[in-house]
């Protein structure tokens, strides 16, 4: 219905889309789109009263009929939140909303038995893990050994570094017993001729913290980062490689001038050894065919560290 045909009635032009006519019942509104509304006196008498003016074109000052289309979209917003209390309400002050019930991100701190070529490939991991925002619910923090720890380099020195960790509630670490957990890593070459103190350094560390292991030492693990050490690598040299005797003519084990060979690097030396991190999924693809058993591992080729990571990140996603 045209607004034309409302004879005796001033027009009056709210906005660019909206023409409303005046009237002894309220307003008329015609949108631009052709949709007419009416809008009764008594609707907008608690708003205030309608005033017009007249120039070259009529135009309206329309306080209450601006104040009632926005208590119109005010009254559709506060059904999007109508669960929730006021802002100023203060007996609601202390009351968490859905949001707020989320359990805060969780901490997974590493542990390494090396000073060096340990931290360097897990702050590298750590990196790139975080960038592809994995674990979604936990983040990855490498431990750097002080300078105290770096002269204690056996396992039972991490079980005392993780106790440490787990008991600064409050300190440098605030470890959360509810969200955080520990890793430790560490090569069981030197309890070749001690089963049961590796049996029992194992459980105790058990206790405090995930166990990640390598047999004979670390660099195996970085082996497993080149497609095809296992058949190549590992596997011709696996009795040369579980003695792991020193070298001929040196003070370096096997393994370690075989790794050192093979990746074109000194793996205790050459920060360049974080970048393996970026082929991790192949170490993990290859390390199951190795021994991933820790209470199995004394005399096998041992490597669990790609398998913990992975159950860590798995466990932090399917957490609710």
């Amino acid at each position: 219905m045209p607004v034309s045909c409302f004879s005796l009635r001033t027009k009056m032009q709210l906005c660019p889309t909206t023409i409303c006519v005046r009237t002894r019942f309220g307003l008329w509104t015609g949108m631009r789109r052709g949709i007419l509304t009416s809008i009764p006196s008594m609707t907008l008498s608690p708003f205030g009263p309608i005033q017009g003016y007249q120039s070259s074109t009529w135009k309206a000052v329309t306080v209450a009929f601006r104040r009632f289309r926005w208590h119109g979209r005010l009254r559709h917003c506060k059904r999007g939140r109508s669960n929730m209390p006021p802002l100023l309400d203060r007996s609601t002050w202390n009351q968490r909303g859905e949001l707020a019930k989320r359990k805060p991100k969780g901490r997974c701190f590493l542990l390494a038995e090396g000073a060096n070529t340990e931290y360097w490939y897990l702050e590298r991991l750590s990196s790139m893990l975080a960038k592809r925002n994995l674990p979604k619910r936990i983040d990855m923090v490498p431990i750097e050994r002080t300078e105290d720890d770096k002269n204690k380099s056996n396992p039972r020195a991490l079980y005392d570094q993780a106790q440490r960790i787990r008991g600064d509630e409050d300190g440098t670490f605030g470890f959360d017993e509810s969200n955080d957990i520990v890793v430790v890593l560490f090569d069981i070459d030197i309890y070749r001729r001690n089963p049961q103190r590796y049996s029992t350094d194992l459980q105790d560390l058990r206790n405090v913290a995930r166990v990640a292991v390598t047999n004979p030492s670390f660099e195996l693990f970085l082996l497993l980062h080149l497609e095809g050490a296992i058949e190549s690598i590992i596997k011709p040299n696996e009795e040369s490689i579980l003695k792991n005797g020193y070298h001929p003519g040196g003070h370096r084990r096997y393994v370690e001038v075989l790794a050192s060979e093979n990746l074109g690097m000194n793996t205790k030396s050459n920060k360049g050894i974080a970048n393996l991190a970026e082929r991790f999924n192949v170490a993990a693809r290859q390390e199951v065919q190795l021994n991933q058993d820790p209470d199995k591992a004394l005399d096998r080729l041992t490597s669990n560290v790609a398998q913990v990571i992975q159950d860590i990140i798995t466990e932090a996603d399917s957490a609710v």
